[in-house]
């Protein structure tokens, strides 16, 4: 029989040891070690320890490299302090209550040239749950197309830790159905956005299209956050949050039908 090309094919760099799944090859894997992964991967993993996995493309492989949840659980779930980074790779598939993508705790994930679509949750954070972590966004990372359901909160990512995005990383095309805000983020931490990295296009059935925050956002570079929709606060809705209100109408701009809730207020011009 003809080998599948997209079928999963795991190779620690270090060993040349190759496995068949993505769980298998992190469960053999030492602190430090680089795992290459080609084709689809199903099923949810867990990383206990500091890895880098990478994506690759064989010439004969239609498929991009994929780490496919098939809608069972969180993807990736990460618990402690270390660190891992993620490159070159679709997560997809996801369906939990907290993070259909992943689910982070206390640990540090950087995400380069990564695309995260396709996650539910029911209760918050449809691609992402940040509890505490550090979560890195950067080259081309797209999370894109997520959800949250059933009113919860959050359609790309909770934040509840530190959110940094840089280079072209974006934000985009997120939802929440059915009351919910905080389409793009619903932050509880410090969310920064640099480069010309954005949030963009997402759409909150409640308060908050790009970001319903209650923590720090802070926005440098040509970073913007724009065309998203909500009820109120459609670019950002700080709620008690610190935010520049200066960039309200500049870095968060077009959209609908308000940039930023509460409306910046405007300083009256002195008599003349």
């Amino acid at each position: 029989p003809t080998p599948d090309p997209d079928a999963c094919l795991v190779t620690n760099t270090g060993t040349s040891t190759t496995y068949g799944s993505l769980g298998a090859a992190i469960g053999a894997a030492t602190s430090g070690d680089t795992l290459s992964v080609a084709g689809i991967c199903h099923g949810s993993i867990t990383i206990d320890r500091p890895l880098t996995i990478d994506g690759v493309t064989p010439a004969a492989s239609a498929a991009p490299p994929t780490v496919d949840g098939d809608g069972v659980g969180t993807v990736v779930t990460m618990q402690g302090a270390f660190s891992a980074t993620l490159s070159d790779l679709v997560i997809t598939d996801g369906a939990a209550d907290y993070g259909g993508a992943f689910y982070l705790y206390y640990a540090t994930l950087t995400l380069t040239n990564v695309e995260v679509t396709g996650n539910t949750a029911s209760v918050v954070g449809g691609a992402v749950f940040n509890d505490g972590a550090t979560l890195i966004l950067g080259g081309t990372t797209a999370i894109h197309h997520n959800s949250v359901t059933a009113g919860g909160a959050g359609g790309a990512i909770y934040n509840g830790g530190t959110g940094t995005m840089d280079d072209t990383a974006s934000i985009h095309d997120n939802a929440t159905i059915g009351g919910g805000g905080g389409a793009g983020v619903l932050n509880a931490g410090s969310l920064t956005l640099n480069g010309a990295s954005s949030i963009g296009a997402n759409s909150a059935s409640g308060a908050g299209g790009g970001v319903y925050s209650i923590g720090t956002v802070t926005i440098n570079g040509t970073a913007t956050i724009t065309g998203n929709t909500a009820t109120a606060g459609a670019g950002v809705y700080n709620d008690g949050g610190t935010l520049d209100t200066s960039l309200c109408g500049t870095a968060i701009v077009s959209n609908t039908p308000d940039d930023c809730y509460p409306a910046p207020s405007v300083s009256p011009s002195p008599a003349g």
